[in-house]
């Protein structure tokens, strides 16, 4: 399961960087796969796991940014499960497997929205600090503030984000909402 699990977050970065993502919605992705994990548990099969972090990532983008063509994520992962399972090229030809992809898209799109009950509400961490840190410039450009706080506050903000953007990658995301994952 953690080698399954390495792959399918393995998916989601490769997609993000080949798609040119947003990293709220790479966190989205990773925040719903952590919670299908850990409602339903994740399939034995790579491939399996593969098509349902397919639809998980598509599910992502609609509700984080605006949505790309199909074919571009069908084409992506097409790439990507050549790249990381060699011997699929013995079995299928690219637009065989083009068609697989599509069609396993779709049922596990449904499958997801399903699962989740319709919910994707996401107390995305990294929107959350973003709003503390234009909060955070706005509130120093109205106020006169100490300056010891204003030397060490953005450090502090800083630290916040980078663990934030490291720990929603993780189970942990799955304990508490982004608010209280903030605090």
């Amino acid at each position: 399961t953690k080698r399954i699990m390495e792959k399918c977050l393995l998916y989601f970065y490769t997609l993000k960087k080949k798609l040119n993502l947003f990293d709220h919605t790479y966190t989205a992705s990773s925040i719903l796969f952590f919670r299908l994990w850990y409602v339903q548990g994740l399939p034995s099969n790579l491939l399996t796991c593969i098509h349902i972090s397919q639809a998980i990532l598509v599910t992502a983008c609609k509700s984080m940014e605006n949505n790309r063509p199909l074919e571009t994520y069908v084409k992506a992962t097409c790439e990507f499960l050549f790249q990381i399972m060699p011997n699929l090229k013995q079995k299928y030809n690219m637009d065989k497997l083009k068609w697989e992809v599509r069609d396993k898209l779709i049922e596990n799109e449904k499958r997801i929205l399903c699962i989740f009950g319709f919910d994707l509400n996401i107390d995305n961490p990294k929107e959350i600090i973003e709003d503390l840190f234009s909060g955070f410039y706005r509130y120093n450009r109205d106020y006169d503030l100490p300056q010891d706080f204003m030397k060490i506050f953005p450090k502090i903000l800083q630290e916040a984000k980078n663990f934030i953007i490291q720990a929603v990658t993780q189970p942990i995301s799955l304990l508490c909402d982004g608010n209280t994952f903030i605090v």
